[in-house]
């Protein structure tokens, strides 16, 4: 799992397999050939719903295709702390 930053524990007698961790909030990092977006506060200044989601569409492929399963990034504004996005 080299494109994660952190990972979970696995528990093999159950079935249950470590899950790869990426926090960065402008796309996948430590590999190549990836997209660097715009920043969350950045294109939430922009009031563009469309753009707020097609970036958060775009993101959550490319951090699925790079094999990590759980994306730790900002929140809408209006809330406290970090999303946990699951994409496994």
């Amino acid at each position: 799992m080299a494109n994660c930053v952190g990972n979970t524990g696995s528990v093999p007698r159950l079935g249950i397999r470590s899950l790869c961790l990426q926090d960065s909030p402008t796309g996948v990092r430590l590999t190549d050939y990836n997209t660097a977006f715009m920043a969350g506060v950045t294109i939430a200044s922009t009031w563009d719903k469309g753009a707020l989601y097609t970036r958060g569409y775009n993101m959550g492929k490319e951090f699925k295709g790079k094999g990590v399963n759980i994306g730790l990034w900002e929140k809408a504004p209006r809330q406290e702390g970090s999303v946990l996005t699951y994409m496994a």
